[in-house]
């Protein structure tokens, strides 16, 4: 793995910790929107 691949999974991790409730609501309308284009086509 590189530097510059750890800094981006480092970055992630922190980030993921420090905006976990917004990551759930991100992943939820993310998987209604994708239904709900699904659904219409």
């Amino acid at each position: 793995m590189s530097t510059c691949q750890a800094n981006g999974a480092y970055f992630i991790l922190i980030f993921h910790e420090v905006n976990a409730i917004f990551d759930q609501i991100a992943v939820y309308f993310y998987f209604v929107i994708v239904f709900c284009f699904n659904s219409m086509v």
